[in-house]
């Protein structure tokens, strides 16, 4: 089934959405090995965005060798992303995020993270004319991106959403 979407004036289109994945911070820790974990954790994901075959998924970790191949095990035949360094695969994404918003490819996006620094990619995107939800770990939002995304919020685990000050 193919959804359409009224889109900028009368104009229908059908939806094409992409995710912005931070692996590291939906599993609350950049080394996580157990395959088990991370299964579950996209297996989440994938419920509580919306997930749709044919969506374009990128996926972007640190650099820690074994948590790679794990996290790419988990979920193949979507463009997984490495980059070092402090905030190395939120990076990568803002870079994802920037194309996006000026590709005119996508209809909605959807960030999956709780990450300050998303808050930057979420404007852009949304000045671009864009749909965007944020998916996050309930402990792992921060304040400003809550803030901002508010209503347009979905929440991975279970528990009472929290807002993490501390999210980066």
């Amino acid at each position: 089934e193919t959804s359409f979407k009224k889109r900028r004036g009368t104009t229908s289109e059908r939806v094409r959405r992409a995710h912005l994945i931070d692996a590291d911070n939906l599993l609350g820790d950049p080394t996580v090995t157990n395959p088990e974990t991370i299964a579950a954790t996209f297996e989440r994901y994938r419920q509580v965005s919306g997930y749709q075959s044919g969506d374009q998924v990128f996926i972007a970790t640190g650099t820690n060798g074994r948590h790679v191949f794990e996290v790419e095990r988990a979920w193949p035949n979507v463009r997984h992303m490495r980059r070092s360094g402090p905030d190395g695969a939120d990076l990568e994404l803002l870079d994802v995020a920037e194309w996006i918003s000026s590709s005119r490819r996508f209809t909605d996006v959807v960030i999956g993270s709780g990450d300050r620094i998303f808050l930057v990619a979420y404007e852009q995107l949304i000045g671009a004319g864009l749909s965007v939800t944020v998916v996050a770990q309930y402990r792992h939002l921060a304040v400003g991106l809550a803030s901002r995304a508010h209503g347009s919020i979905r929440y991975l685990g279970s528990g009472s959403p929290a807002i993490s000050r501390e999210a980066a």
